[in-house]
């Protein structure tokens, strides 16, 4: 069972916010002209842990992510519980009400790799043993460059 973790004054762009005069962005359009144009699901900085902890809470640090046409932004470190003995998997989730815009991001423990769905991106592993964190492992794309052939570019 998954176990989420609530971060603190997290920003998501698009959202469903108002963007000024009593009018609002179609959030939805938004979203899926910016995952037509842009490389989707990648970390712009941030979303690490270190490599080890001595209990069973580690934070991940602050971060930027751009996934599914959003682009969130963490500026604080959120501290995560994995359970002992055990791998673990951290996902950065896109919360959605119940319209389906998105209205917070969270960090989701879970005990398989695989995303419950596309509004989860797949950050990092995490193995503990007799209370302690024995080491984490960075699963996530970094960067927005694609390579074609032996040419590099970046998406807009």
């Amino acid at each position: 069972m998954a176990t989420e973790f609530s971060m603190v004054d997290e920003i998501v762009f698009p959202s469903r916010n108002n963007v000024g005069g009593g009018r609002r962005w179609t959030e939805l359009q938004i979203t899926d002209w910016l995952a037509g144009a842009l490389v989707n699901r990648y970390v712009v900085s941030g979303f690490t842990l270190p490599a080890t902890d001595p209990d069973l809470n580690i934070d991940m640090s602050d971060g930027v992510a751009y996934f599914e046409g959003y682009l969130t932004t963490a500026p604080n470190a959120t501290t995560i519980t994995v359970p002992d003995d055990s791998t673990s998997f951290v996902f950065l989730k896109l919360n959605r009400d119940g319209s389906s815009l998105v209205d917070e991001t969270k960090l989701v423990v879970d005990n398989t790799p695989v995303p419950i769905d596309d509004d989860h991106l797949l950050l990092a592993e995490i193995i503990s043993a007799a209370g302690v964190i024995t080491s984490t492992k960075d699963l996530v794309q970094r960067s927005n460059i694609n390579e074609v052939g032996d040419t590099a570019y970046a998406a807009l």
